[in-house]
């Protein structure tokens, strides 16, 4: 787009064209005297709009000054033939007014050819212009001209005058030519100039024609010829380029150059062709143009070479420079590509694999990238095939999905979840749709997760259970002072006695619920210390032996240079005991009850939040086990799987409030049928 057409613009050429127009209309109508005026009036009208044009500051405006002076030269001398006339006088053969016409013919090519080229990028393009034209010219001067004018007589001064005007055409026909092959977009401007040329040549053509022949009558219908010729250039600056331009048909045509240089060389043919057919057909060769003529053709053609070879290593550089470049991105994507720790792949619809990175192969449990393109289908890896069914379906109905989670197996079966984040792509190479996309393993971030939503949910539990005992608590002080002092004072034996008893066992029992509960909260009384944790088993031996029936194997797997940790030696022994009557509870028929203590390294065991030496204690038995449903909400306070009235759910709850509160962890493995493992570390005492 150029320049944004004013009113006051479109004004102009609508006046301008509307004017003229009714001028050249007259010409045909008014005496034969007053058309040599209307001509010249119509060149000079022509003249002040090229030069409007270019000073109006159009896209490459030197173009159209340089036509407005070429066609202003012409006018100039039409102007002295037409006062000559009107006088009563004869020009001379040649006169300045044929000077003026020999000058300005190059300045209208010179204008013309810069209307279609890009100043400071046109070298070659004016090479191939110059060969083209010197072919053409010398084939129609030896074919067509030279005759003529020889059986003419004419001196040679007028020879070379009379062959100015069709060399001259000759060179603007070339220009026309060369420009078809210019990958630059048009403008209706463009298009203007070219009409106008093409219509002056034309006329041009058959004025010699005619005034070979004797037929040319000046005032005829051939005049309007140049008279729409000028009036079009005219029009052509005055629009300039400020409509919105078209892409010429040859900028969308590939093989453009081929088709420039095959008229180049047919051009530079032409001029060894010409003296080639003079000497066939028998006639003399002028040697004195023939000679310089080829040599200037072999100096155009020389340059046009070496500008062609200086372009192909030009471009031979460029590519290799190209490929370098090219190579070095690969290498450098590759680079990413292969060591980013997320799993990048792309696959088609059908789920098959085109591309996968190692991080990707080793997440699915392959062990290299080619390894796991033999996978047929990547549906195949889903626990539920028709998860990625529905991720498909997303993918085209909105382009990518991003966060998708879904549970998938790697090649040795393990289960494990990946998070996706896709797109939907156009393939480069054939136009199919495929799959571009990246994935992680979140099975530990889920399982992180998971036991943050089950700390907080602990957290909210012990502080309703801890408000909830501390009130039970003081009603329960009232009811067994009391029962105790009613105790006193009935008689042993009574049923009386027998019923408050009762109530205070009741009581008791409910002080002991009440501990629980105060221990999985935390609010219950914690006076940590220095403890041997093998002293602590070791005392409770007897104890923890007669809690199991005698059909349980009690076992103690002790490690003597186990570290000290500093926790209330009541509450471990609690936490023991608790645990101790779980595994009785899950042994009814019979098993065995180990209680293990190691030291853990961290830099052995992957390292703590601490990075400290820490004790473990370990509580395995061979009971009934849990599935895994029921092994993940074991600490879940008041959840139990035994009969009502079996149980209060507040064992192993009170045991994770322990744990919790003598920062130490815990972890169960169980499974049905072979028992149960709980594996409790603690920060060895310093």
């Amino acid at each position: 787009m150029g320049p944004q057409c004013t009113r006051a613009d479109r004004n102009l050429l609508y006046l301008y064209s509307t004017f003229i127009g009714g001028v050249i209309a007259a010409y045909f109508i008014v005496p034969s005297v007053a058309q040599p005026f209307l001509y010249s009036f119509v060149g000079v009208a022509t003249v002040v709009a090229l030069a409007y044009g270019g000073r109006k500051g159009r896209p490459n405006g030197a173009a159209w000054r340089w036509i407005a002076g070429g066609i202003g030269l012409w006018v100039l001398g039409d102007a002295m033939w037409t006062g000559a006339d009107v006088l009563g006088k004869t020009l001379p053969y040649p006169s300045f007014a044929d000077v003026l016409y020999i000058v300005g013919y190059p300045m209208l090519i010179f204008g013309v050819w810069r209307v279609f080229e890009s100043p400071g990028k046109s070298l070659t393009r004016m090479l191939d212009t110059g060969i083209i034209a010197l072919g053409i010219a010398s084939f129609v001067w030896v074919f067509l001209v030279e005759g003529v004018i020889e059986q003419a007589g004419a001196a040679p001064l007028q020879m070379l005058t009379a062959a100015d005007g069709p060399t001259m055409d000759l060179v603007l026909l070339a220009v026309l030519v060369r420009s078809a092959f210019i990958r630059q977009a048009r403008s209706v401007a463009t298009d203007l100039v070219g009409l106008a040329i093409g219509l002056i040549l034309l006329t041009d053509l058959v004025y010699a024609k005619q005034s070979l022949s004797g037929s040319y009558v000046g005032g005829g219908w051939l005049d309007a010829g140049w008279l729409v010729g000028y009036f079009t250039l005219g029009a052509s600056a005055l629009i300039g380029h400020r409509v919105k331009r078209r892409v010429a048909r040859a900028a969308r045509r590939n093989p453009v150059l081929p088709i420039r240089l095959i008229f180049t060389l047919l051009g530079a043919l032409l001029v060894p062709a010409v003296f080639i057919g003079e000497l066939i057909l028998g006639r003399s060769v002028d040697y004195r143009a023939a000679i310089p003529t080829t040599v200037l053709m072999f100096a155009l053609v020389t340059v046009r070479v070496v500008g062609l070879m200086r372009q192909h290593i030009s471009q031979v550089d460029t590519l290799v420079l190209r490929e370098a470049e090219l190579a070095e991105s690969d290498e450098k994507f590759r680079s990413i590509f292969d060591n980013v720790s997320e799993g990048l792949y792309q696959s088609t619809l059908d789920g098959r694999l085109l591309t996968i990175n190692h991080a990707g192969a080793r997440i699915l449990g392959f062990d290299s990238p080619e390894e796991a393109l033999l996978l047929e289908a990547t549906s195949d890896i889903y626990v539920d095939p028709a998860h990625r069914v529905e991720m498909v379906k997303a993918l085209e109905q909105y382009g990518r999905i991003k966060g998708y989670e879904v549970e998938v197996r790697r090649t040795d079966g393990e289960a494990f979840w990946m998070q996706l984040e896709s797109r939907l792509i156009t393939s480069p190479t054939d136009s199919r749709k495929i799959i571009l996309g990246i994935f992680t393993d979140v099975t530990e971030k889920r399982r992180l997760e998971s036991q943050l939503r089950q700390a907080e949910k602990m957290e909210a539990v012990g502080q309703l259970a801890g408000g909830i005992a501390h009130d039970f608590n003081n009603i329960l002080s009232v009811i067994l002072n009391n029962g105790r002092f009613v105790l006193k004072d009935v008689e042993e034996g009574s049923q009386s006695h027998t019923d408050v008893q009762e109530m205070v066992d009741a009581a008791d029992r409910a002080a002991t619920l009440t501990s629980q509960l105060l221990a999985f909260s935390t609010e219950d009384s914690f006076a940590p210390k220095v403890l041997d944790v093998n002293e602590v088993i070791s005392d409770m031996k007897v104890l923890l032996g007669d809690t199991f029936k005698k059909n349980v194997r009690f076992e103690m797997l002790l490690d003597p240079e186990l570290s000290n940790i500093d926790m209330d030696r009541f509450q471990l022994e609690q936490l023991i005991m608790s645990m101790a009557q779980n595994s009785a509870q899950a042994m009814v028929d019979g098993g065995t009850f180990t209680i293990s203590t190691a030291n853990i390294d961290p830099a052995v065991q992957g390292g703590s939040s601490d990075n400290k030496e820490r004790v473990q204690l370990s509580i395995t038995d061979t009971g009934i086990g849990m599935e895994k449903e029921v092994s993940d909400r074991a600490f879940e306070p008041f959840f139990t799987t035994r009969q009502i009235g079996e149980g209060s759910g507040l064992g192993l709850a009170s045991v994770y409030g322990i744990i919790e509160r003598s920062g130490g962890s815990v972890s169960i493995s169980s499974e049905p049928g072979i028992g149960t493992t709980f594996e409790m570390s603690f920060a060895a005492a310093l």
